[in-house]
């Protein structure tokens, strides 16, 4: 079930402890001085604007 949920991620696989953890010291650097009020999505690609939710129920065509 893991793997084939990780087949329909947009990024191809499920995310790590590490991506979250890199994320986090990109926001914590100089690099990200001038973000202020913005949301940092570690999602894989997930919830791309305009993507179909991997929860969606299929539509009929």
């Amino acid at each position: 079930m893991l793997e084939s949920f990780s087949n329909q991620m947009p990024l191809g696989r499920m995310g790590f402890p590490e991506d979250l953890g890199k994320a986090a010291v990109f926001l914590a650097s100089d690099a990200a001085g001038y973000i202020a009020g913005s949301v940092l999505k570690v999602d894989g690609g997930l919830y791309i604007e305009g993507s179909p939710s991997l929860t969606a129920e299929p539509q009929d065509k």
